[in-house]
C-alpha cells in the first residue's frame, strides 16, 4: 500500500489527516534542538527571487516552518500526486507572507509538467519512497533545475522508527513492515544525483523521539496500512506493548530515526 498510487492519492493522502498523526508525533515528541524541516532549511543555499519547485509537497508544512529563513522574493511552485494535499499546501504557504508568489498543481513526479531548467531549486522531502521508480522522479528533477542549480532531497534509511516497526509486526505481521524506508535511503538519493552535480553532502537529522503518550504513539502506528484496518483487539495489543516498554523505560518510549538531507549543488542535466 506504502507504494500503491491510487491509494495514496486517493486514500492515504487525500487530505492531511493521516499526516497529521505521524506529524504530531514527530513535533512533540522530538529531541533534537531543531525540527528536520529547520535543518533540511538552513542547509539549502538558498537565493533571493529563486524559482522553487516542491516535488510531493504535501500539505505545505515544509514552507510553513521555513517561510522565516528563505530570502526575499522567492516564487514557490508546490507539486503533488494529491489535489486534496495541493488544495492545502498553497494557502499554508502564501499564508506567512514570505513568498512573492505560490502556485500548485496536481501530477506525477515522475513526468513533471515543466519546462527543461525552469527551477532554480527543486526539493523533496519524505515523499520519492512512494514511487515504484524514485530514480525517475530523479531525473525529472534534474531536467527542471536550471544548469548550476540546487537539488534538495530528505528521506529515511533503513531502521528508522525501528520500535514502531517491530511493534506492528509484532500485531500485523509482515505487512507492518515500513519497507518504504527501504526503497529509497539516503545512500539511493546521493548515488543518483552524484554524476550529476559538482558536489552531493549529506547530513544526518539527529533526533530520538521520547514519546510519553501511548494514545499518540498508537495513532502513528494505525495511520498507515496495515494499521488502519485494524481491530479492537489489535489496538488494545499495540497499547499494551508501547505500555509495556514505556514501564521499562521510565515512562517513555523511545522511538530512534534515521533521516537527514541529500543535498546536491551545481547540477547537471542527464
Amino acid at each position: 500500500m506504502d507504494r500503491d498510487r491510487d491509494y495514496l492519492r486517493r486514500v492515504q493522502y487525500r487530505d492531511a489527516t493521516e499526516l497529521a498523526k505521524r506529524t504530531k508525533v514527530h513535533v512533540a515528541y522530538r529531541t533534537a534542538s531543531m525540527s528536520g524541516f529547520s535543518l533540511f532549511g538552513s542547509l539549502v543555499p538558498w537565493s533571493a527571487d529563486d524559482r522553487v519547485l516542491d516535488v510531493g509537497g504535501g500539505a505545505g508544512y515544509l514552507w510553513e516552518e521555513i517561510a522565516g529563513r528563505l530570502p526575499d522574493g522567492v516564487v514557490l511552485t508546490t507539486a503533488d500526486q494529491s489535489a486534496g494535499m495541493v488544495a492545502e499546501a498553497v494557502p499554508r504557504a502564501s499564508a506567512t507572507g514570505r513568498f512573492r508568489s505560490v502556485s500548485g498543481g496536481v501530477c506525477d513526479a515522475a513526468a513533471l509538467p515543466f519546462d527543461d531548467g525552469a527551477f532554480d531549486v527543486v526539493v523533496s522531502t519524505y515523499a520519492l519512497y512512494h514511487l515504484p521508480e524514485p530514480g525517475r522522479a530523479v531525473a525529472e528533477m534534474l531536467r527542471v533545475v536550471r544548469p548550476g542549480g540546487t537539488i534538495a532531497i530528505m528521506t529515511n534509511g533503513d531502521g528508522h522508527m525501528r520500535q514502531v516497526e517491530d511493534a506492528r509486526v509484532a500485531v500485523f505481521g509482515p505487512a507492518g513492515r515500513y519497507e518504504i524506508n527501504r526503497t529509497f535511503t539516503p545512500a539511493m538519493a546521493t548515488a543518483a544525483l552524484v554524476d550529476h552535480a559538482d558536489r552531493v553532502g549529506w547530513t544526518r537529522y539527529d533526533d530520538e523521539l521520547h514519546v510519553t503518550c501511548v494514545d499518540d504513539a498508537v495513532a502513528f502506528m494505525t495511520s498507515s496500512p496495515p494499521g488502519t484496518e485494524a481491530t479492537a483487539a489489535q489496538i488494545d495489543e499495540l497499547r499494551s506493548i508501547v505500555r509495556s516498554a514505556m514501564d521499562r523505560d521510565g515512562e517513555i518510549f523511545r522511538v530512534d530515526k534515521h533521516t537527514g538531507c541529500v543535498i546536491a549543488t551545481g547540477c547537471r542535466r542527464r
